[in-house]
């Protein structure tokens, strides 16, 4: 008996060895599945169906992105994959040839770089390398490599050499010749309260007396005076002939976040942002399906209203080592100056300051001598600033800068004359300008704006003197562009509603046809037809006219159910003539469809593309005026459409999710039926850089947090509810709908449920679990709103 069981166990435990042993197995089922399914894209398909939907990219097509410029202004790089590959990778374009090619795997791809000031050469940087690229020939040489990591590097004012950074210091390389020098050195630890190089004093008055004495008492004392003024003295003579390298360290409980080298080389912007003092506490997030099998914790955010920390800008100046700190734009008001940018001949610098409360923006010339600043513009909003505003960048190799302000209602073009210390604003009309790119010499200035129609985003040409506007392309739907280096193409990826990007070319003329050089979709997407939803209007209850796109069923069910579908973000267009970037959402609005169901998509209060006081129409109170854009669009729905007044669902996720959660709580009989997908269910549990935009301080202004949080109003929950949420969400965590959870849960609460991911952070990634979440949803309407 006992040499069976040996055997038993000898024979066991050599089984288990081989099996670690062997490759680990593969999840079969899982996998074959997956394969399953991709096999309906190579060809058409005659019904729409979930599983196919939400295979996304590969299904829909992928977007171009990445897009650079090559060889000088002759071809492109950028990242892509057909719909049929797996994997995304590098592709290039020579203008002349039929089409893109695949870049070699073996090789890889430069990355983007900075231009010279006639844009003749672009420098880029590849690990510990720094190279140069010849735009009129391709041709790509090394300059410097060494044994770190480099993190930026930039053309000297006459391009005759290399500016680089790396985290021991500022070097300068030259490009006629081997020779390469180190300007400044960042030291280790923190800078003394003393100002370097200061020279001894001689103590005054009682200290000073028993000095003087003791020297004339004790010769040893005398000497050793004498001596150290004779170092002193050899000390300075020899850094006349060997100089020394002058050493930054940061101030004491500052960190070095960014480092900007004038082309001149003569001075170092250095921006800093506060290390010690109170910290801020970090949310904690557990990760419980890992590789080994062990539960572990990953460090995530702080929640609003708790320490950011103090951000300081300081210039360096190369020959001496002397630091100045750059000073805030007004007396009264706690202002951080940041993102220094010089002009290209190194004579002006110019940064950006905010208000630690977000209400007031301005646009800084510095003097980097003194650290003085002089305001070029200036941007007070009783809400807050928008982000976007005075991030000004040089118009072409003057001393002009261009920005984009909200300062008369809209999103326009300004410039600002460095040297006169002037600003002006050079488009206007009752729309918005977004993304100008200027042309090398800044005699004109490309941008994104919406003259035609706040939904489609035209191409347009701007006058940087006069301010005359040409729109240049008016093909409707909606376009991003990077304009060649020398200023007569663009490179754009271009899409409709129901046309997908695609990345095109053209001349910088209006009769121009693009050469389009990609082709995304699946064969199974191409083999359908694809709504272009009707733009409408809703007339909400104070009386405005709010933008929506409606798809409309050809064969309505029974009841007339309908689904308002709300877009995340907050600021964010949605109703527009261009591809979604809820292309999913677009095509479970197409099923929903087909099965008989009205969808409603709203650009409530709050959205982007609008105007400045319809993005702060949410100010102090999200789910107030927002909510009630939603409220009046299921009234909307009813009298208009005709739809089901019990039979309308919502769903959105993110701030569409916190919507859901809020139109059910504080409107209930609304909608019947809502989703919330990785819903904020608590903004005072939110980060800080959005929040306290839109509803202030928590200590300050607790009553704006209390009304707009929906863990506050759980109790007005009567209708159905589910709730969808990734536990690896860094983004909204997850801990929020814990706490909902337990709410409800205490309030005795029914008809609602919660799916959990255990695998997906806040915007889902893998094909099944989108899958698993819209088949949840669509189930919850097909039960509650779509009953017959």
């Amino acid at each position: 008996m006992r040499t069976v069981l040996m055997l038993a166990l000898f024979t066991w435990s050599a089984t288990l060895i081989a099996q670690q042993e062997e490759e680990p197995r593969k999840p079969a089922a899982a996998l074959a599945v997956e394969a399953k399914l991709r096999e309906c894209l190579a060809g058409p398909i005659e019904k729409l169906d979930l599983a196919t939907v939400m295979l996304g990219e590969d299904f829909f097509g992928a977007e171009p992105t990445s897009v650079q410029w090559a060889d000088g202004s002759g071809g492109l790089r950028f990242s892509w994959k057909r719909w049929d590959e797996a994997r995304r990778r590098t592709w290039s374009y020579v203008l002349g040839e039929d089409a893109a090619k695949p870049w070699p795997e073996d090789r890889p791809a430069p990355p983007h770089g900075t231009f010279d000031r006639d844009r003749a050469w672009r420098v880029f940087v590849e690990g510990s390398t720094v190279e140069v690229e010849n735009m009129a020939t391709g041709e790509v040489s090394d300059i410097v490599q060494v044994a770190e990591a480099i993190s930026s590097a930039v053309f000297d004012a006459d391009t005759t050499a290399v500016l680089y950074r790396t985290k021991s210091g500022v070097y300068r390389v030259s490009l006629s010749r081997p020779a390469l020098k180190q300007l400044l050195v960042f030291g280790d630890g923190v800078r003394k309260p003393e100002a370097k190089g200061e020279k001894k004093k001689r103590k005054e008055g009682l200290a000073g007396w028993h000095e003087t004495i003791q020297e004339e008492l004790f010769r040893i004392l005398w000497e050793r005076t004498r001596n150290k003024e004779r170092s002193d003295e050899h000390a300075e003579a020899r850094k006349k002939v060997f100089p020394e390298i002058p050493t930054y360290r940061a101030p004491k409980g500052f960190a070095i976040r960014g480092v900007v080298i004038s082309p001149t080389a003569t001075h170092v912007a250095v921006s800093l942002a506060a290390t010690d003092g109170k910290k801020a506490k970090v949310a904690d997030m557990p990760d419980y399906v890992t590789a080994d099998g062990y539960t572990r914790s990953r460090p995530t955010r702080a929640k609003v209203g708790d320490v950011t920390g103090e951000r300081r800008l300081e210039i360096v100046e190369l020959a001496t080592g002397d630091v100045v700190q750059v000073k805030e734009p007004s007396p009264d008001r706690k202002a951080w100056p940041s993102s220094p940018s010089w002009s290209a001949d190194g004579r002006f610098l110019i940064a950006s300051a905010r208000a630690d409360d977000d209400m007031d923006a301005w646009l800084l010339r510095v003097d980097p001598k003194t650290g003085d600043v002089s305001v070029l513009h200036h941007r007070h909003d009783p809400a807050w600033v928008n982000r976007s505003e005075v991030r000004a960048r040089w118009l072409g190799d003057t001393s002009r800068v261009f920005f984009v302000s909200e300062a008369t209602g809209w999103m326009h073009v300004w410039v600002a004359d460095v040297a006169a210390e002037t600003s002006r604003q050079l488009t206007h009309g009752s729309f918005e300008v977004r993304r100008p790119q200027a042309t090398p010499g800044g005699e004109r200035i490309y941008a994104i704006a919406t003259p035609t129609s706040p939904h489609v985003a035209d191409l347009v040409s701007i006058d940087a003197k006069t301010g005359a506007m040409t729109v240049l392309a008016t093909d409707g739907g909606g376009r991003r562009f990077w304009l060649s280096p020398d200023g007569t193409k663009i490179a754009e990826v271009f899409s409709r509603a129901n046309q997908p990007w695609e990345l095109r070319i053209r001349d910088l003329d209006a009769t121009a046809k693009p050469k389009v050089l990609t082709d995304s979709p699946s064969p199974a997407f191409k083999s359908r037809t694809w709504l272009t939803p009707e733009i409408v209007h809703v007339s909400a209850s104070d009386g405005v006219k709010v933008p929506a796109r409606i798809y409309r069923p050809a064969r309505p069910r029974p009841g007339k159910p309908a689904v308002l579908f709300v877009h995340g973000a907050g600021y964010l267009q949605n109703v527009h003539q261009w591809w979604s970037s809820y292309y999913r959402e677009y095509g479970f609005h197409h099923l929903l469809c087909e099965a008989g169901y009205t969808v409603l998509d709203v650009d409530y209060r709050g959205s982007a593309g609008y105007g400045r006081d319809w993005r702060t129409a949410i100010y102090g109170y999200m789910g107030g005026r927002d909510l009630s854009d939603y409220v009046d669009a299921a009234q909307w729905l009813v009298e208009k459409e005709g739809c089901g007044k019990d039979r309308i669902g919502i769903y959105g996720g993110s701030y569409g999710g916190f919507m859901a959660l809020m139109g059910l709580f504080t409107s209930p009989g609304t909608f019947a039926a809502g989703a919330a997908l990785r819903p904020v269910t608590d903004w005072a549990h939110y980060n800080d850089g959005y929040t306290s935009n839109i509803l202030d301080d928590p200590l300050e202004s607790p009553e704006h947090y209390r009304r707009s949080s929906p863990i506050h109003h759980a109790e007005g929950l009567q209708d159905h509810l589910l709730i969808c949420h990734g536990v690896l969400d860094t983004n909204v965590h997850v801990q929020g709908v814990f706490r909902l959870q337990q709410r409800l849960i205490e309030l005795r609460k029914h008809d609602w449920e919660v799916a959990y991911y255990p695998l997906e952070g806040h915007g889902f990634r893998d094909a099944a679990s989108w899958y698993d979440e819209y088949r949840r949803i669509f189930e919850l309407f097909e039960r509650v709103i779509g009953r017959p």
